[in-house]
């Protein structure tokens, strides 16, 4: 039950990093008055900090690789680097009669997408 608060505690916990590293950036001082370099290096900040979300929000959106897929990359990977390994033979052909190692028996299962 003490993890359900985590997200907002982080929340708000970024977001008075990002406020601060704004107005620092700006060269903000506590009961200075309103400069237009002031007003530009926070508008600026501000600018800077929504080009971030923007670019995490579509990171997160279009990042479509799942556990499940990741392993498949992975094993298709493995099979190209042991088909195209020099200790193969060196016509590079695979053998009427060769048995595909375990590791490598679900993407023959499946076949090898390019």
């Amino acid at each position: 039950m003490s993890l359900i608060s985590l997200p907002i505690k982080t929340a708000i916990f970024v977001t008075s990093v990002m406020i601060t590293g704004i107005l620092v950036s700006a060269g903000y001082v506590a009961d200075m008055a309103a400069t237009p370099e002031l007003i530009a290096g926070i508008k600026n900040g501000i600018t800077l900090a929504l080009f971030i979300g923007a670019g995490l929000l579509i990171t997160q959106v279009l990042y479509r690789v799942t556990p499940v897929k990741f392993k498949e990359m992975q094993e298709k990977i493995a099979v190209r680097r042991y088909v195209n390994s020099p200790e193969r033979s060196a016509s590079r052909a695979l053998p009427v009669n060769w048995a595909v190692p375990k590791r490598f028996g679900s993407v023959f299962s499946k076949g090898l997408a390019n």
